[in-house]
């Protein structure tokens, strides 16, 4: 699949996508203020990635059930996008 034309691609290498990435410049370029979030690893990547861009002064929405993860552990799969909904709105 390939992003249309114009679109930004932002690649990463760590959990967090603004780590050693243009993501903020990117953003704040633009003069986004209101994140929309999804995402694949809820308790990894979409999680440290929502904390610090709250951290970094956006508005976030994680999108309810547009994250996922696997079985990690003790937890399955459901209960961890269960736990990361709840959390969303505390964060």
């Amino acid at each position: 699949m390939a992003p249309l034309g114009g679109v930004i691609v932002i690649n990463k290498s760590h959990s967090d996508a603004s780590y050693q990435t243009d993501l903020t410049a990117q953003l704040r370029t633009r003069g986004v203020t209101h994140l929309i979030v999804t995402g694949y690893m809820s308790q990894y990547c979409v999680d440290i990635t929502v904390r610090r861009a709250v951290d970094l002064g956006y508005v976030v929405t994680l999108v309810a059930d547009g994250h996922g993860t696997s079985d990690d552990g003790a937890l399955r799969h459901d209960q961890i996008t269960a736990h990361h909904n709840i959390l969303v709105g505390k964060i």
